[in-house]
């Protein structure tokens, strides 16, 4: 009995013309047979798919349509239950972005450039007299203040919290990351734990070992 190909015709890379498919047919189609590659550039591929398609929004139709002749009250359990899913993602997605550009903007602001980690650095180290002007004690307390509420922040919501986005974002132009100026900044805020409780007084309610945790986080 002769074997039998699939209808089509391929081009041969290695004899450089066009020879008979070598697959065997699974369909039939318009009195010719096809394999299951070549099937799908019949006009019965497009068919099948319109049907599918045709009948997936009947039922959807249908489906709209009971939901119509609900009560008020059910129809609101059904959106929360099937919404659900996605107004937690979105509700996740919104915290991480609100506590990260939080992050962003406070290193920008008192702890990215050379000069400003040098402040910081003097007025922990042997030259803090020089330093210690009413304007300079009011940043100092204005920085921890804001430091203090964004690891609050990290560690409350540290469950939900996108890590990766924190892990992988680098300052333009730099080559700091987000990640390692929030370690640095959790080291110093461990260091000098007494002088910033006695500057900002909420902070006493703040259990700095969560700092230690968050950092190992980070670095794994």
């Amino acid at each position: 009995m002769p074997k039998v190909y699939c209808y089509c015709y391929v081009f041969d890379t290695t004899t450089k013309r066009n020879r008979k498919c070598k697959l065997k047919p699974k369909y039939t189609y318009d009195n010719k047979k096809y394999c299951h590659v070549h099937i799908n550039n019949t006009t019965y591929v497009s068919s099948i798919i319109k049907i599918q398609s045709v009948y997936r929004g009947y039922l959807g139709r249908k489906l709209v349509k009971k939901y119509n002749t609900l009560p008020e009250e059910v129809q609101r359990i059904i959106c929360k239950y099937t919404h659900q899913d996605i107004y937690y993602y979105r509700y996740c997605d919104k915290i991480s972005t609100i506590i990260i550009n939080k992050a962003i903007n406070f290193m920008k602001n008192y702890y990215l450039t050379y000069s400003q980690c040098e402040f910081i650095e003097n007025m922990f180290n042997g030259n803090r007299h020089t330093f210690e002007t009413l304007e300079n004690i009011n940043y100092l307390k204005s920085m921890f203040k804001e430091i203090i509420h964004i690891f609050y922040l990290i560690d409350k919501y540290i469950n939900i919290l996108n890590i990766s986005k924190i892990k992988n974002y680098h300052f333009d132009g730099t080559d700091y990351s987000l990640k390692y100026k929030l370690i640095e900044m959790g080291n110093i805020c461990l260091l000098y734990k007494g002088f910033i409780e006695s500057m900002v007084p909420e902070s006493q309610n703040y259990n700095f070992y969560c700092i230690r945790d968050l950092s190992k986080n980070l670095e794994d």
